[in-house]
């Protein structure tokens, strides 16, 4: 990059202060792509992972909640910005207010891209902002496309920038053999100056796809649903209930089991020998009617039953037997404490303290008390802030293309962050901490 440039009218020369370009030539490794037919990688071995992912999470009780939690408390307070200050040693920001940036947060819809962007961070592992320019090159809306419906282009596999990917492809019909919706979107490399590359570019819509590109992973991060899914304990905990469902519906409803003597029904009925099995069974069910009107009803409560027996050749013969059906035993405790296994491994497989979520470990034991869900909380925060960096990395791009270091830096930079909010006990209010960058 050229910068100031002086003329010599003795030597009739022209020198020019040279700024060296980033180097587009850093280590890249390239995946074998033996086996990918298609321009773009697949994600998963039939392109469908994702798919699976939404299935599996959806078909589960606590998981959700556990990506719920995650994100509101990434983003609780919402977003601020403020100038870069050091205050008591600690890199910190000094919030001021500008209509021009309240208004592009506004323009944008800071508040709906933060939640879908943490939506896909802790569901898919992956984030895919758009950034929409006008024609001055100015960053003028960041949206965040659904991360299950991206899939980025294979590397280039030769020339001085091979490795990179160019561009990205979006469609919500990976299902189909042919996907008419499908829009290809230019790519920007996320490792090297990207704000250099937005403004010195000719696109006016970009995407930027943000990936730890970490355990031998080229294209999509590995999410901890993934992981999750792989081991099994989310298909265990999918099944109790299934299970517990399938019991109570094959479970006898009987209470009672009534045993009548023979004879008591040929005294009660006299016709009884002489009658056909329909009609026996009409008087059966007669006197089975009786029974239960008597034994059922709020009105019946407390009231008494009077049955007959006699004494025949020194043995008892009871006219009615009544034998209550205990079913309730049956599946009742069972799995419970599979149950509570599989919910602490969904909670500890996302990062989540159990605790955080009212999970105990074991059946029958605490979920913490209100210290322990504090100092987890606490620590939860502090790991949350490579996320927060990922997620805010479009805000900070657009701040660095619009110039809004120069504009209202006052010689420092312009940053974003989180407001979070650290949970107080009711005895120790002073412990609250406020700070953007806490």
């Amino acid at each position: 990059m050229l910068g100031e440039t002086y003329f010599s009218e003795e030597s009739r020369a022209a020198m020019s202060v040279v700024k060296p370009d980033s180097p587009r030539d850093i280590t890249r490794t390239i995946r074998d792509q033996v086996g990918q037919s298609y321009e773009y990688w697949q994600w998963g071995d039939d392109n469908r992972l994702p798919a699976r992912m939404i299935e599996s999470i959806e078909g589960n009780v606590l998981l959700p909640e556990v990506i719920n939690f995650k994100k509101k408390t990434l983003a609780s307070g919402g977003a601020v910005y403020g100038r870069e200050k050091i205050i008591n040693g600690e890199r910190t920001i000094e919030p001021f207010i500008s209509n021009e940036i309240d208004d592009a947060l506004e323009r944008t819809n800071v508040d709906a891209y933060i939640d879908e962007a943490t939506e896909d961070r802790f569901t898919f592992g992956n984030v895919n902002p758009e950034i929409l320019l006008n024609m001055r090159r100015e960053v003028v809306g960041i949206h965040a496309v659904d991360a299950s419906e991206c899939r980025l282009e294979k590397q280039l596999t030769e020339g001085r920038l091979k490795g990179r990917i160019n561009n990205v492809y979006v469609s919500a019909n990976w299902d189909q053999s042919t996907q008419k919706d499908l829009q290809i979107v230019p790519a920007l490399d996320p490792n090297f100056e990207v704000a250099k590359q937005v403004m010195q570019g000719r696109a006016f819509k970009y995407m930027l796809p943000i990936r730890p590109q970490t355990r031998g992973s080229k294209y999509y991060a590995r999410s901890p649903i993934q992981t999750l899914m792989d081991s099994g304990w989310l298909e265990v905990a999918n099944a109790i209930p299934k299970w517990k469902q399938a019991v109570m519906d094959n479970q006898l409803s009987i209470k009672y089991h009534v045993q009548v003597n023979i004879e008591y029904l040929r005294q009660r009925f006299p016709d009884w020998e002489d009658v056909d099995a329909d009609t026996r069974r009409k008087h059966s069910q007669k006197l089975l009617k009786e029974f239960t009107d008597v034994m059922e009803g709020k009105e019946n409560a407390g009231k008494a039953v009077m049955s007959i027996f006699e004494n025949k050749n020194g043995v008892e013969q009871v006219g009615w037997k009544i034998e209550p059906i205990n079913n309730t035993k049956f599946g009742e405790k069972t799995y419970i404490e599979d149950a509570a296994a599989s919910d602490a491994h969904i909670a500890y497989s996302q990062g989540i303290d159990p605790t955080l979520m009212g999970v105990s470990s074991r059946s029958g034991m605490s979920a913490g008390s209100g210290s322990d869900k504090r100092m987890a909380l606490n620590q939860l925060l502090l790991m949350m802030r490579p996320d927060q960096r990922m997620i805010l990395a479009p805000l900070q791009l657009m701040a660095n293309v619009n110039g809004w270091h120069e504009k209202y830096g006052g010689g420092n930079r312009v940053s974003f962050q989180f407001k979070n909010f650290h949970i107080a006990t009711l005895d120790k209010v002073n412990e609250t901490n406020t700070n953007p960058l806490t």
